[in-house]
Formats: structure tokens, C-alpha cells, sequence
């Protein structure tokens, strides 16, 4: 501790050992030692009353005095927890000298309590264990090499530049084979159009086939007839042919459940018919609606009906279901089952008229389209024969295109060198403006509790500045130019 309190309650220096003061946090005596090369107070019970106070070293001293005496050792009391600050600037901000190694717990007290802090941490013990490399030379090399390859690349550019242009002229060339073929394909399929208007009939059940069982071979006819029209059919056609399915599922099933029912070991008493079933075969729904009787009384005249009223009852039963048969009326359930059956029966019949229909409506509307294909496929022909004129007079401007270039190589590859050169110097100078002192770094043997620090940490490494730390890199900035910030 630098400072303490006289009698006046002035901030005071030990002007000799022995000299007695008051402690500014606790109030107590406080002893002063007078020494050639350290002068401080100490608690006369030999204590610190602040238990962020730490054995100080004449590293703390010396960092302390660049700043006036009213800035260093402030008193700072909140919530009942006081501390002394190793420097306070009248702005409020904070700046405590790290020499010790301290746990995360307590980095976060300390910024907790003093809010608007800065760390300054004594790292000569650990330097060895970093290493540094410069941000700006990275970045120099960096775009040196990237200059270097700009200016290997330019000096192919030109080259493929014109080789491109063979390419576009060679694919230009090959476009207009390629729209002259389409037009001999469609002249081909006109001819196969105006036969299959004679068997239209053949076509629309190809179509329906196709759609039903998802064939994906085709011949080229009905590949290019499946358009628009058909299209308007196929959801329809389909959700028709789902359906049916769909009721002979349900059909195929209920008579199932029938057959299922009938199988069941019928059993009647008192004249009311029930058939047997297993007690996993009742579910907790309708547990109500099951009568029960001992098996030892199956052929008796008169066995004892038991029902289940609740699903305790239930639960119990089935610690004795071998002792027990289980009994269901299923008369109304078979009867339903019957009923549905026979509506089923009716939809399929509607749905398989329905799907006869449809195909009559194809079939007109086919012819109608089959016709209009061959009205497009005439009007395309028109416009493929006026697109092959286009690509030759594409082919002839690219032609032109690259006699320019080759013309104009050496003037164009010079323009272009200048260019990169002066980007690169543009580029070093806003680098080492905006980068001097930043370095990457690597930290071995990192003291993983300073991850935990929210606010500003600086690293002395005792060579006249100090290093910013931020996630990835640190920036160095001297010593007086950080004083003199909080100077101004």
C-alpha cells in the first residue's frame, strides 16, 4: 500500500519507517517502511484489510507512478464491499496491475464490482511462451503472392480469352446442327402424328397404362404428346385409380374382419350369442361392454355373467385370464361391418364407370390435340429456321470478335500489368496503416482463467509497450502512448 490517511484525513507517503497513519479502506494503524528502494504502509497487525491486495513488487510501483498520487490506490465502496483501486481516473475507469496468476472466479468478482476496468498483466515470466507473428508482414506477403499470381494469370489470360472465343464459335457451330436436327426430328414426328390420328384409340390407352404403372419408357411419339391436355387427365385418372384401390383395400379387409369374427368360438347363454375372444383382444375402451365367466362353468346351465365395471377390475383380470373366458356381443359390430361391405361394393362399380368415362373424354380430347401438335411442331420449325439465322450472324460476330483481340494482346496485357501493380502498392500501404502493431499469436501453456475476462487486457512484457489482447490477435502500443490516453 503507497498511501494512507494523516490525522487530517490527507493522502500521504512514509517519510520514515515506523511512521503511523491510518488505513483509507478499514481505518485502522497502519506502519510505514522507509526503505532505500521501497517505501510503503503496512497493517500493523501485519494483514491487508483489502483481500485484493496482494503482495505489491516494484513492477506494481513503477506502473502506479505514471500516474498523478490522487488516481492511484482509490477507495472504491459499493454494497457494502470496499476496495482499493490500483488506479482510478477521474472518468471513473478502472486499471488493475495483474502480477500474480488469479482463478476465473475472481477475475469475474473483480469486473463485477468495478465495472468499466482495464486488465494490465505482468507477462515477462510467461513471454518466452508466446509467439508472435507480425499481422502486416503476413499480409504483405500475401498480397504479394497475390500480385505474383494475377500477373501469372494475366499473362494466360488473353490466351484463354481467345481460346474461349474458338470455343463459343465452335459452340455456336454445333447449336446450329443441333436446331437444324430438331427441325428434321419434328418434320419426323408430324408424319408419325397424322398416323396416330387413325389409332387414337391405341394412344389414350398407352397414356393411361403410362400413368398407372409409371412406366418410364416411351417412344418418342407419345413422349412428346403427353402435354398439356393429357395432363389435365392424369391427377384426376390417377386419384380415380387410388380410390379404387383404396375400396378394394377396405373391401379385402372388412371381409377379413368378417371371416375373423366368424372363426371365433361362438358361445351362447340365456339365449344371447357371444363370441370368445382373448383378454388382449379387450382393450381399455370398451372393457364395459365384455362379460365374464369361469371356464370351469363354460358347460354348465346356468354360468354366472360377470361384467368389468372399472379398470382396476380390468387390471385384475388379466393376473387370472386362464381361469377366465372373455365374452363379446359382436352381433352390431358384424352387421356394420355388412353394411359398409356393400356400400364399398356400390363405389367400386360407380368408380370403374367413372374411369370409362374419363377415358371417352381422353379420347376426343386427344384427337383435338394430337392435330394441334402438328400445327406447333410447324409454327417451331418456323422459328428453329429463324434462330439458325441468328447463329450465323452470332458466329460472325465472334469471329470479328477475336481478330480485335488478338489485334490489341500486347497493348491490353500491358494496361492490365500497370494496373495490378499500382492495386498492390494501394493495398501495402491501407495494410500497414490500419495493421501496424497487430500480431497473431500463439500461447502455450495459456493461462486458461484470462479467457474469462469481459473487459480490456493488456500483456507487459517489459520491453517499454504493452500488447492488446483480443480473441485471435494482440496489438502492441507503447507504454506512453497508453499513459498519455488517460492523460488528455
Amino acid at each position: 500500500m503507497q498511501f494512507a490517511l494523516d490525522k487530517n484525513g490527507n493522502k500521504i507517503s512514509p517519510k520514515h519507517s515506523g511512521q503511523k497513519a491510518r488505513c483509507p479502506v478499514c481505518q485502522s494503524i497502519v506502519i510505514g517502511h522507509y526503505g532505500e528502494f521501497r517505501r510503503h504502509w503496512q497493517h500493523e497487525s501485519k494483514r491487508d484489510c483489502d483481500e485484493w491486495s496482494g503482495e505489491e513488487t516494484q513492477w506494481h510501483v513503477e506502473w502506479k507512478s505514471r500516474f498523478p498520487d490522487e488516481w492511484q490506490e482509490v477507495v472504491i465502496s459499493k454494497a457494502d464491499e470496499i476496495h482499493r483501486a490500483d488506479i482510478q481516473t477521474p472518468s471513473g475507469k478502472v486499471l488493475e496491475f495483474q502480477n500474480s496468476p488469479i482463478s476465473s472466479s475472481e477475475i469475474r468478482r473483480r469486473e463485477n464490482f468495478y465495472g468499466d476496468m482495464i486488465w494490465i498483466i505482468n507477462a515477462e515470466e510467461f513471454k518466452s511462451r508466446l509467439q508472435l507473428k507480425s499481422v502486416v508482414n503476413k499480409n504483405l506477403q500475401r498480397i504479394k503472392r497475390n500480385a505474383q499470381r494475377d500477373l501469372s494469370i494475366l499473362k494466360q489470360g488473353v490466351s484463354k480469352r481467345i481460346d474461349r472465343l474458338k470455343n463459343e464459335i465452335s459452340s455456336v457451330e454445333s447449336s446450329i446442327d443441333y436446331e437444324v436436327s430438331k427441325i428434321e426430328e419434328n418434320d419426323d414426328l408430324i408424319s408419325k402424328c397424322k398416323g396416330k390420328l387413325n389409332n387414337i384409340t391405341s394412344l389414350a390407352d398407352k397414356i393411361l397404362n403410362h400413368w398407372y404403372s409409371n412406366d418410364l419408357i416411351w417412344n418418342n411419339l407419345i413422349s412428346r404428346i403427353k402435354w398439356e391436355v393429357a395432363d389435365v387427365y392424369k391427377e384426376d385418372y390417377l386419384n380415380k385409380k387410388e380410390k379404387i384401390e383404396q375400396v378394394k383395400n377396405k373391401i379385402n379387409s372388412i371381409k377379413e374382419q368378417l371371416s375373423y369374427i366368424n372363426n371365433k368360438e361362438e358361445l351362447e347363454i340365456r339365449e344371447q350369442s357371444f363370441k370368445i375372444v382373448s383378454y388382449n383382444e379387450i382393450s381399455p375402451q370398451n372393457y364395459t361392454n365384455t362379460q365374464v365367466i369361469k371356464k370351469e362353468d363354460k358347460n354348465t346351465l346356468f354360468p354366472e355373467l360377470m361384467s368389468i365395471s372399472s379398470d382396476k377390475e380390468f387390471e385384475r383380470y388379466s393376473y387370472r385370464r386362464r381361469d377366465y373366458l372373455f365374452l363379446l356381443d359382436l352381433t352390431e359390430i358384424v352387421n356394420s361391418l355388412r353394411r359398409n361391405l356393400e356400400n364399398l361394393e356400390k363405389q367400386l362399380i360407380n368408380q370403374k364407370e367413372q374411369i370409362i368415362l374419363q377415358k371417352q373424354e381422353l379420347i376426343k380430347d386427344l384427337h383435338e390435340l394430337v392435330e394441334s401438335k402438328i400445327d406447333k411442331l410447324n409454327k417451331e420449325n418456323n422459328n428453329l429456321w429463324a434462330k439458325v439465322e441468328e447463329l450465323k450472324e452470332s458466329k460472325k460476330e465472334l469471329i470479328q470478335k477475336k481478330s480485335k483481340i488478338v489485334n490489341s494482346k500486347e497493348s491490353f496485357l500491358k494496361k492490365e500489368r500497370e494496373k495490378i501493380v499500382s492495386d498492390t502498392k494501394s493495398k501495402g500501404f491501407e495494410i500497414m496503416r490500419t495493421q501496424k502493431g497487430h500480431y497473431e499469436f500463439d500461447w502455450k501453456q495459456k493461462r486458461k482463467s484470462w479467457n474469462m475476462a469481459s473487459c480490456p487486457l493488456y500483456l507487459d512484457f517489459g520491453e517499454g509497450y504493452l500488447f492488446k489482447k483480443s480473441q485471435n490477435e494482440l496489438k502492441r502500443i507503447s507504454i506512453d502512448d497508453f499513459v498519455r490516453k488517460f492523460k488528455q
